[in-house]
């Protein structure tokens, strides 16, 4: 990719998939910046991904909006979170 990447993991847990991506990303060019972002309703998931460097948010996704703009992204995961969801 050329220019920044944001990357946007729905339930992110720990941030494994946010940091597997950057990988594979960083491995095509690693000169790509690579920005990482995460929602979870887990504080315990929130302060990992923090501690690695994610830029990670609470937020319950079956009641509140996501607080980013819209069209914010380059990739959105949302792993394993569907059918946690009403």
């Amino acid at each position: 990719p050329k220019g920044p990447v944001r990357i946007l993991d729905l339930g992110m847990g720990p941030g494994t998939d946010l940091m597997n991506s950057k990988m594979a990303i960083l491995k095509e060019n690693s000169e790509t910046q690579v920005f990482l972002y995460g929602i979870d309703s887990h504080p315990p998931s929130i302060e990992a991904a923090k501690k690695a460097g994610i830029s990670a948010h609470f937020c319950n996704i079956e009641r509140e909006n996501l607080p980013f703009p819209d069209q914010f992204f380059d990739f959105v995961i949302a792993n394993q979170v569907i059918e946690h969801t009403k």
